[in-house]
């Protein structure tokens, strides 16, 4: 708890640091601020978010009524790690797994590593791609969601952008494009991709591990779509392999 294990009174107030925790103050203040020990034990196990200073992360532990910083999230681990309790996989399954959406922000590897254990998440999934002197980037917010036995990914498309690479301009140049033309091809392919912001697409997938395999071949674009015209959707498959992944169509433009 921070007393000095070299002295019996840390703070010097003529009491004990053992008195001072039986009687509920605080061994390390003059002050003889309480500690609300009924406080604790209501809120144990919860994690608190410092809001007045850094939004730093405080665990209450139900074992000694004590909060724990958590700080980074390696540290959160070494934590958990340390004082969480082990469990039989029997055990384990007989409790439910959240039906709440883990929120990954931009992290890709967080869904990933999520869906893994089978929990569902959201992210906001950035794409950057150079093809040929033109660089592509956008960003699009993903959904994971169960759709009867299948796996189900929605996506919307939040914004991007499309930019000639130097590389690419001084290719162009070489080949007798004028600069003004350079601009109004740049001003073209933004037009384009400006069209796509706001459309919505659905993936499904037969099972976690094809949603799994198509997430993280995703994030090393690697995944092949193929137009099946005759069903109005986009069939998706490896790269490398081949293996047929889900199916995608767009629901809404």
């Amino acid at each position: 708890i921070g007393t000095d294990l070299n002295k019996k009174d840390t703070d010097g107030d003529g009491v004990s640091d053992a008195d001072e925790l039986i009687k509920g103050t605080n061994p390390k203040s003059r002050d003889a601020t309480k500690y609300d020990t009924g406080l604790a034990r209501a809120n144990s196990g919860k994690i608190f978010l410092q809001v007045e200073a850094h939004g730093e992360a405080w665990w209450i532990n139900p074992v000694d009524l004590k909060r724990y910083y958590l700080g980074r999230s390696s540290d959160a681990y070494a934590l958990m790690r340390a004082f969480g309790l082990g469990i039989t996989n029997a055990n384990l399954a007989k409790i439910p797994v959240t039906t709440k959406l883990m929120n990954c922000f931009e992290d890709t590897h967080c869904v990933t590593s999520a869906l893994e254990l089978d929990q569902l998440s959201e992210v906001n999934w950035k794409v950057k791609e150079e093809l040929s002197g033109i660089l592509v980037e956008a960003t699009t917010g993903m959904k994971l969601s169960r759709a009867g036995q299948d796996y189900a990914l929605d996506v919307i498309v939040k914004g991007g952008s499309v930019t000639i690479t130097e590389a690419g301009r001084q290719e162009l140049l070489r080949n007798g494009t004028t600069e003004e033309e350079l601009t109004q091809l740049g001003d073209f392919y933004n037009l384009g991709a400006t069209e796509f912001v706001g459309v919505k697409s659905r993936c499904t997938f037969e099972t976690r591990a094809k949603v799994l395999s198509y997430l993280r071949l995703l994030r090393d674009n690697k995944v092949k779509g193929t137009e099946n015209a005759a069903q109005s959707l986009t069939d998706v498959s490896s790269m490398e392999t081949g293996e047929h992944l889900g199916q995608c169509v767009i629901t809404s433009y």
